[in-house]
């Protein structure tokens, strides 16, 4: 048993300690360098909201994002911080579509990949605002 242990373990240790060291590094860059796979929920902001029309039916406040990237990467995002932002500016009477693209997502961190989109598209339903004049109104009431 001393000669096992002489042979094995003693002999050599500096040699078996500085492997050790190494395998530790490298196990822990293998472990921080795999890919990981996170569902974000993520708001939905709109800017530009035009004066002259206003919103019928359901609006989407919130998308569900599917993003891979390095683990350290993923565990270091502001989940907060990362918001999706659609320009009303263009916004006519009626239907409109917008296609969330990964240009619309705000404050994700290089190295990121955007897997899935859910839902891919908004749809705003818009219909004009008529102002009437309330002295206009007025008068017309008086007429009846």
């Amino acid at each position: 048993m001393k000669n096992f242990i002489k042979k094995y373990i003693i002999k050599n240790w500096q040699y078996k300690i500085l492997s050790l060291i190494i395998a530790f590094i490298l196990w822990f860059y293998v472990v921080s360098n795999q890919s990981l796979n996170i569902k974000l929920n993520v708001p939905i902001e709109y800017d530009n909201y035009p004066a002259n029309l206003k919103l019928s039916g359901k609006v989407e406040n919130s998308a569900v994002l599917l993003l891979e990237g390095r683990r350290d990467i993923l565990n270091r995002i502001d989940k907060n911080n990362i918001k999706i932002k659609i320009d009303l500016k263009n916004a006519k009477e009626g239907k409109n579509t917008y296609i969330i693209t990964s240009k619309r997502i705000e404050n994700l961190p290089d190295g990121i990949i955007i897997k899935e989109i859910s839902p891919s598209r908004v749809l705003l339903n818009f219909y004009s605002i008529v102002k009437i004049d309330t002295q206009n109104q007025n008068n017309l009431k008086e007429e009846k």
